[in-house]
């Protein structure tokens, strides 16, 4: 008997989209108060389907997209590509929490079909004051929207036995489920009057410090694994779990400084590399000297080698700012390194000339 298996292609798709100073946005539209007057546009991005790019953006309605909904925040998925065909899936529109939790805000029952005439309009998104009780949404003044599509593409056919696919490695969805609902959770970590459940396995297995901590606490009997943190704060905190837990930051930009010295403190590598990344990214002629006693501070010694490089090319200008007055003051053995370093640099500049000039031949020699 022949057998053949009929399925249809499907492409996942997930957009993260970052509203900063939401709050700014919300007190310009009062200001103008105009309907459909403050629309805030995504940048695009893009699908793949039986061959086919598909290009996408969100947009947020402030003031709703109709004078009935001036109350709420309206919420607009675009289908930009040219193609004539409708293409059909299903959507769903997550929020995310300041603890990585996403919330569902609303999906697709059935099939929706999207073209570059019909866009998909959701007028009663979320109201806007129950998003600003709601301060778990807005962490430091940022609303996350995660977009997910799911683009259906022709059916195809495949004759004989079912084919054998590449099975998906599901261990870092499997490891942020884990981290969104703490589930059979054996250690807690005390910040202030909040809580925060961890697994202990997890722990251990990522940071060398937390492994001889909970290895003392066996051997002393210490069967209640209770953590005192004092030196994060709770979103801080919790961006450290997530990293922990998943590789994943979602506000690196915000909290650099504060992740390098939890990632120096539990021996993570990875995250402190990450964290020195950024930092030196975003290194300049107000923050440089900041930036070298982060540095000193986390035994961060190629930030601390490149941010002397910088400071020293721009010599008077960083001089001139308060954080190097301060740094003087707190860290004078930093304003050493720094002479060190210039000087070296001279003298190499000094040994080099000498022997460009030694190595040159005179033209009158040459007749």
């Amino acid at each position: 008997m022949g057998e053949c298996y009929t399925n249809i292609e499907k492409c996942h798709t997930e957009y993260k989209w970052i509203i900063q100073q939401f709050n700014s946005h919300l007190e310009i539209c009062e200001m103008f108060m105009e309907v459909e007057g403050i629309i805030l546009q995504s940048p695009e991005f893009y699908t793949e389907i039986d061959g086919h790019r598909t290009t996408w953006n969100l947009q947020v309605f402030f003031n709703g997209s109709k004078e009935e909904y001036k109350d709420w925040i309206s919420f607009q998925i675009n289908y930009l590509s040219e193609m004539d065909d409708n293409v059909i899936g299903y959507y769903k529109i997550h929020l995310v929490k300041n603890n990585g939790t996403r919330v569902l805000v609303c999906k697709s029952n059935k099939l929706v079909g999207f073209n570059k005439t019909n866009s998909l309009l959701i007028n009663q998104f979320f109201e806007k004051n129950t998003i600003l009780a709601e301060n778990d949404f807005l962490p430091n003044d940022a609303l996350t929207i995660i977009c997910e599509v799911v683009i259906l593409g022709e059916p195809f056919t495949t004759l004989g036995p079912k084919p054998i696919t590449q099975p998906k490695y599901e261990v870092l969805e499997d490891y942020q489920q884990l981290f969104n609902t703490r589930a059979c959770s054996d250690v807690i970590f005390i910040l202030g009057e909040r809580k925060i459940k961890a697994h202990k396995a997890i722990l251990i297995a990522r940071s060398a410090v937390f492994f001889t901590m909970f290895k003392n606490d066996e051997k002393a009997g210490n069967k209640n694994c209770v953590v005192n943190i004092t030196d994060m704060n709770l979103e801080v905190f919790n961006e450290f779990l997530r990293f922990i837990y998943t590789n994943q930051i979602f506000h690196l930009n915000e909290f650099d400084k504060e992740l390098l010295f939890a990632a120096n403190k539990y021996q993570i590598k990875l995250l402190k590399e990450i964290c020195e990344y950024s930092l030196y990214k975003s290194l300049n002629v107000n923050n440089a000297a900041q930036t070298l006693v982060l540095a000193d501070d986390n035994s961060s010694s190629q930030l601390a080698v490149h941010t002397i490089n910088f400071i020293n090319k721009y010599g008077l200008e960083v001089i001139n700012t308060i954080g190097y007055k301060a740094m003087e003051t707190s860290h004078p053995h930093l304003v050493t390194a720094i002479y060190k370093a210039l000087t070296i640099d001279r003298k190499i500049l000094k040994i080099e000339h000498e022997s460009i000039e030694q190595c040159s031949t005179p033209i009158f020699e040459l007749r």
